[in-house]
């Protein structure tokens, strides 16, 4: 395990960096609880969320980061977002196959999808969907 280049330039900013670069916030997400330290042992002391390779878990530890550190407080619970997530990708699967894409082909078709069309899939989905998110009620 090599530490990521981008991870030690975000880190070196905020620490050396200009003054706008000091209260920058991260999220490192690692497979198990403490396999950051095989490769980061300067990192003691810094909050790594861990998802045990389990898609779940990383909704889990993406939307808690976003309430606890960024301050998000109007955030759905991660139940929400994953189902909210796999209705989008049975949708964007179905779209695909009603476009004539055979069904074996399909799933490498989103996997080598562009950046840029999957963020314009996932927006078309979400505006098709009117609120995006259901309101808890």
């Amino acid at each position: 395990m090599n530490m990521p280049f981008e991870l030690g330039i975000d880190y070196g900013s905020r620490q050396h960096g200009p003054e706008f670069m000091r209260g920058k916030k991260c999220l490192i997400l690692e497979k198990g609880k403490h396999d950051f330290k095989r490769a980061l042992s300067d990192l003691s002391g810094v909050d790594i969320k861990s998802h045990g390779d389990k898609p779940e878990e990383v909704v889990r530890a993406v939307r808690d980061w976003f309430y606890e550190t960024v301050g998000l407080r109007d955030v759905p619970y991660p139940n929400v977002i994953w189902f909210r997530f796999s209705d989008f990708t049975t949708s964007l699967f179905e779209a695909r196959l009603a476009e004539g894409i055979p069904e074996d082909e399909v799933r490498e078709d989103i996997a080598r999808m562009p950046i840029p069309e999957y963020l314009d899939c996932v927006a078309d989905w979400v505006a098709s969907t009117k609120a995006g998110l259901p309101v808890a009620g």
